[in-house]
């Protein structure tokens, strides 16, 4: 079925030109951050951090959060943690201590790790300054 004969089936269907460019809205951000999904994914795993840490998917969400919300304008500490601790029922601190060793845990020969080290110059990391560049490395790879 072509796109126009799916358009005039749901024009017959009763919906509106306004309910299909909402319709197609909510697909196009569903579609984006899919892909800001995979791209968090794929860069915490080119920094060699295992699936088997929790630390990745609360560093997944913690960057996953910061650009949905513009990180920018956000407090690691007073937004990040504490939406993640409840999304887990965890601490803040637990939370804290879990990414931190993550990210302490990363691949040190990683391409991707040792174009952070040059680019901030040095090798190590704080929580915040980690997940504020992956979130500028995506973002000027997505747009």
């Amino acid at each position: 079925m072509s796109k126009r004969s799916k358009v005039e089936k749901l024009l017959n269907e009763g919906w509106s030109y306004k309910d299909l460019d909402e319709l197609y809205d909510e697909l196009n951000f569903f579609k984006g951050e899919y892909i800001y999904k995979q791209a968090i994914h794929g860069i915490l795993l080119e920094l060699g951090l295992s699936p088997a840490y929790t630390g990745i998917q609360y560093l997944h969400d913690a960057i996953e959060y910061c650009l949905k919300f513009g990180y920018r304008n956000l407090s690691i500490h007073y937004d990040v943690y504490p939406y993640i601790a409840q999304k887990y029922d965890a601490t803040i601190p637990s939370i804290e201590r879990t990414i931190r060793y993550a990210i302490q845990n990363c691949n040190t020969k990683s391409p991707l790790y040792i174009y952070f080290c040059e680019m901030r110059g040095t090798d190590k990391f704080t929580t915040k300054t980690f997940i504020y560049m992956i979130c500028d490395y995506i973002s000027s790879e997505i747009g």
